[in-house]
């Protein structure tokens, strides 16, 4: 057991507050900059050392990981590769066989060019460009022939797509089609670490859902397509699940509890870890193989043990009528861009007057960070 006399205590040297530098992008700036005093971190200069370097773009992990300073990195190798659209449906492909009871959240994707597809058929399906982000060549098809033209349309042979079968009845809400972003914190490879974020975001359709109908609208929720449209409807309110194309993931989860027979948030949480959970452990080897390559290679950021990176990701999920969770995708960077911001919690003695963002995590910034928001998955 250690002592230490008041005396001693009293002349020790105040702690010193973390010091994080900053490889800042627009989508990230003003997150980072509110969240630092909070957290009691200080930014400091690219040539100070550091404990923890937040980085943006791809170009700046190697310079990060090569620092002398050892510094925390907020990305792993080889994420970036993992979640682009083509590669992760391979894997998640391989665990559906392998564990076919298990990965059954996934919806069949197929890889263009390269994987064998059914002959004609009027199946609908969402196909994407491999390397696609905000919603950049995503399009709806009805059957094979019909994805054929249309990616000739695009250009061709030249991307490689994901065709993706597309979930036929979706819970709807006010008439709408939406889906989920939830944020995913990896912490450690091995042991595997993941934790989940208790709030996020719902996406709406800004068009009314028709199962038979063809605008884009009402079968497609990404942010960048709908906001574009007339009947974008802004929320400035974090506790309204019932209004706006963009809604906070508790608001609505509360929402659909009065709205939609048999939804128990209980069970929605339950099955979500679990779908986390799977995706993360399918993720893990091939990730620790990038680290393998990188420590045979001499390359820093190549120990399993010792690895000084975490990731942030988001999860997008979608409901279907029957109250099943299906992941569509996990991003490797999701966007931490504000258009406003205000306190989501304030003391009691104050008047309540919080607002929500209409960004893409305007909801989570405060909420990320509260313990109270977090559990292990």
């Amino acid at each position: 057991t250690l002592f230490r006399s008041k005396r001693s205590v009293a002349h020790m040297p105040p702690p010193r507050k973390p010091r994080v530098l900053l490889s800042l992008g627009k989508t990230t700036e003003e997150v980072c900059r509110l969240c630092l005093p909070a957290l009691g971190c200080r930014e400091v200069g690219a040539s100070e050392p550091c404990d923890l370097r937040w980085i943006v773009g791809e170009k700046d992990l190697e310079t990060a990981l090569q620092a002398e300073d050892r510094a925390l990195v907020n990305k792993f190798p080889g994420m970036r590769e993992l979640c682009h659209k083509a590669p992760f449906a391979r894997l998640l492909a391989r665990m559906a066989q392998l564990y076919p009871a298990d990965y059954r959240f996934f919806p069949r994707t197929w890889v263009l060019p390269g994987d064998e597809v059914p002959s004609g058929g009027r199946r609908r399906l969402i196909v994407k460009p491999n390397d696609g982000s905000q919603g950049d060549g995503i399009f709806v098809a009805s059957g094979w022939d019909d994805v054929r033209s249309k990616i000739a349309a695009h250009g061709g042979g030249a991307r490689e797509y994901t065709a993706q079968e597309y979930i036929a009845k979706p819970l709807l809400l006010g008439g709408l089609k939406f889906d989920l972003r939830v944020y995913v914190m990896v912490t450690s490879l091995l042991p595997l670490r993941v934790h989940l974020c208790r709030e996020g975001l719902a996406r709406f359709a800004t068009t009314p859902y028709e199962a038979a109908g063809r605008e884009l609208t009402a079968h497609l929720t990404n942010y960048s397509l709908n906001v574009r449209t007339s009947t974008f409807a802004h929320n400035d309110d974090p506790l309204d699940g019932a209004h706006g194309s963009k809604r906070t993931l508790s608001a609505t989860l509360a929402e659909l509890q009065r709205e939609v027979a048999g939804f128990e948030p209980v069970a929605f949480w339950q099955e979500l870890r679990s779908l986390v959970a799977k995706t993360c452990v399918a993720m893990q080897p091939t990730l620790q193989h990038a680290a393998r390559r990188r420590a045979q290679s001499g390359l820093p950021g190549g120990s399993d043990e010792e690895s000084r990176c975490f990731q942030l990701l988001g999860f997008d999920v979608l409901l279907d009528a029957r109250l099943r969770l299906h992941l569509l995708e996990v991003n490797n960077n999701p966007s931490l861009s504000l258009d406003t911001c205000e306190a989501l919690e304030q003391p009691a003695t104050q008047p309540r007057t919080a607002k929500a963002s209409r960004a893409e995590t305007s909801s989570t910034k405060a909420e990320i960070g509260r313990a109270s928001c977090r559990e292990r998955v």
